[in-house]
């Protein structure tokens, strides 16, 4: 059986064993009653390191679980090819809590977990896993309504090592049999301290050491004692394995150091808050690190938590990283920019993903690569590339040359556009009446305050699609830019206007042409195919997103965000960083559209302008750009398409003057690092 059902326990309970003992698991008796003050998720499986210990692994945390939240994650876990390093249980809430680290079960091997057992059914649990060739990696001991409870994994012995394992252990007990396993050529896995009725009492895990591996174990060690001590061991060659702390009096600590053999980084943390530990767990996984311990013990000050990480990529020796740090940190103190989230792939790895500044200020809330917010302008790429993706699938249902019209009759006479010229500026649709740069309430006074009208109705107003927003102004007068202002004189395919508008009537003709709503077809041609689980049309009622708060004005004051629905294609999308640069870099590969040099080279018109990216060299080098800006974001994605790199950057405040801030210097400053 890979994972304990709840119908193998109740058979288990039938068969009445009573092993106290069995070949390699000496299981010493609880010699006191366990109070207040359990112990942490303290294990490892420790060897072989190709196994358990490698350069890169996929990972997961999960905690907050309940016992039947922790069943289902061991058994959906399991099913997908991954195995627990980890996993913590306590009762300090009064009922059981469980988190568990898992990582990718690179060799197959078998595996088991349990979350809640009598001792007597741990007794059974560990006699069964050792008949059918099974080791421990990590045993917990927890209270619940004055009752002993064990948790406990195991994973297939493939190796065949040698273990062994105690629990009850005092100080002195502890300190023998850490003694006697060194001589017998073992290396501890698993470390429990808790607090009972008669002193604080120890568990551990002893398992063969074929690497040799040098390593030391301590069980008291004051808060001081315990930061010298880690201080000391990091400094000469040595990576934590586990920690855990309980009181009797004082607050103690311990905890395993084992030899740092392949010099991977890693790094650990102690004394958190539930707050301060989710903090940290985004800011260590953005930079490169995989969890292989989560924990959590008693104090007088409450709940605290601990953790260790691995070294998980090369992103903390992306030799860039130094000069990166300095250049957004201090183009945040220009003007107060509250959060900063960037992500650099290149040749499709990410080789930096970091947060900056806050996601919420009032709450404390680090920003990291993981927060959702908005893409202003930038979702015109996305737009761009729908259209071409559609374009080129069989069956000609869009045809990049034909008109908005042409598929939507109800749009006005007028939208003789291509398809390809709304989506490269050319469709002489109109702007936003009150952009700083239009002339229009000069050129036509009542047109300014109707169109002005027009739009604060938009941002205020939800719709299902493109075809019901495009209403509202499709019979608005067409117009170019001409000598820097607006002009009524307009040749569709020849003139020139940007326009977030634009990208609505091509909205309302790619919905018409194919039957589906506009932020549909983003999940089901964009989103999905690629993997991009955050990149969908904003929707704010969405309280699951895991969204980043949105300012505006230099005091960074919170915003309510407006009504984006209408203008999806340009202006209307949100995701993380990370699923920003995941989108350039699929454009780059080719994952999107096929023919990305009609995109890169500006369409067979030779436009610097095209399907949504300004385009154009530097130094050789092609690249694609697109920034963006609206109420709570600054945005930018840069690709350089022969070069294999994407560059995302994503703000949480609109640029307040000049447009070519912030967010467009860190992607151009990252870009000429690289290039």
């Amino acid at each position: 059986m890979l994972y304990l059902s709840q119908a193998w326990r109740r058979a288990r309970r039938l068969r009445r064993r009573t092993r106290l003992a069995v070949a390699g698991v000496a299981l010493a008796g609880v010699a006191a009653a366990l109070v207040a003050g359990g112990p942490v998720a303290n294990a490892h499986p420790g060897q072989p390191s190709a196994v358990f210990d490698p350069d890169e692994v996929n990972w997961a945390e999960l905690r907050e679980r309940t016992l039947d939240g922790f069943e289902q994650d061991m058994a959906h876990w399991k099913e997908i090819g991954f195995l627990p390093v980890d996993i913590e249980a306590d009762g300090f809430s009064g009922k059981p809590w469980f988190a568990s680290a898992v990582q990718r079960n690179l060799d197959g091997r078998d595996w088991r977990a349990e979350g809640k057992m009598t001792k007597a059914e741990y007794t059974d649990a560990a006699a069964d896993a050792k008949k059918d060739g099974l080791r421990l990696v990590d045993r917990e001991m927890y209270a619940v309504g004055g009752e002993w409870y064990f948790a406990a994994a195991w994973v297939e012995n493939v190796e065949g090592l040698g273990w062994t394992t105690w629990y009850g252990l005092t100080l002195a007990e502890l300190n023998a049999r850490q003694h006697e396993q060194r001589r017998a050529g073992r290396m501890p896995i698993d470390f429990d301290m808790y607090r009972t009725s008669d002193g604080i009492r120890y568990g551990v895990v002893f398992l063969d050491n074929p690497e040799g591996l040098d390593w030391h174990l301590h069980g008291d060690l004051t808060s001081a004692q315990y930061a010298a001590t880690f201080n000391g061991y990091a400094g000469s060659g040595f990576r934590s394995l586990s920690i855990d702390s309980a009181a009797d009096g004082q607050q103690l600590f311990g905890g395993i150091f084992v030899e740092n053999a392949n010099g991977r980084d890693w790094r650990g943390r102690r004394e958190m808050s539930a707050h301060q530990y989710g903090n940290n767990w985004h800011l260590d996984a953005d930079e490169g690190y995989r969890q292989i311990f989560v924990g959590r013990y008693q104090t007088a000050g409450g709940v605290k938590y601990a953790s260790i990480w691995r070294q998980n990529s090369d992103r903390p020796n992306w030799p860039e990283r130094p000069e990166v740090d300095k250049f957004i940190q201090a183009e945040m103190g220009e003007d107060s920019v509250p959060g900063v989230a960037v992500a650099v792939m290149e040749n499709g790895v990410f080789t930096y993903t970091r947060g900056f500044g806050k996601a919420d200020i009032a709450g404390d809330v680090w920003m990291d690569s993981d927060h959702v917010m908005r893409w202003a302008s930038v979702a015109k790429a996305v737009g761009g590339a729908l259209t071409m993706r559609l374009h080129e699938k069989p069956g000609d249902q869009v045809d990049r040359d034909l008109s908005a019209e042409h598929y939507y009759e109800p749009l006005n006479d007028q939208h003789d556009a291509t398809l390809e010229q709304l989506a490269s500026n050319r469709g002489c649709v109109r702007h936003y009446a009150g952009n700083k740069s239009s002339s229009l309430k000069t050129l036509d006074p009542a047109q300014y305050d109707a169109e002005l009208a027009t739009d604060s109705h938009l941002a205020a107003t939800e719709y299902p699609d493109a075809r019901t927003a495009v209403a509202e102004f499709d019979d608005d007068p067409l117009r170019s830019w001409t000598g820097g202002a607006v002009s009524t004189n307009c040749t569709a395919g020849d003139s020139e206007l940007y326009s977030t508008h634009g990208y609505t009537v091509l909205g309302a003709g790619l919905e018409a042409a194919t039957g589906v709503p506009v932020k549909d077809l983003v999940r089901q041609e964009i989103s999905d195919p690629l993997g991009l689980t955050t990149l969908r049309q904003e929707d704010p009622d969405d309280t699951e997103v895991r969204r980043a708060k949105i300012y505006k004005g230099p005091s960074n004051t919170e915003a309510t965000p407006d009504q984006i629905s209408w203008k999806t294609l340009g202006g209307g999308l949100e995701s993380n960083v990370r699923d920003m640069a995941r989108f350039g870099n699929a454009m780059i590969a080719g994952n999107v559209v096929a023919d990305t040099d009609h995109i890169w080279d500006g369409t067979a018109e030779g436009w610097d302008y095209a399907y949504g990216w300004d385009v154009d060299t530097k130094g050789g080098h092609r690249y694609a750009t697109k920034s963006g800006g609206q109420l709570g974001s600054d945005a930018h994605l840069l690709v350089f398409p022969d070069d294999g790199i994407s560059i995302a950057v994503l703000i949480n405040r609109e640029e307040l003057s000049n447009p070519e801030d912030h967010a467009t210097a860190i992607a151009w400053h990252i870009g000429d690092l690289l290039i």
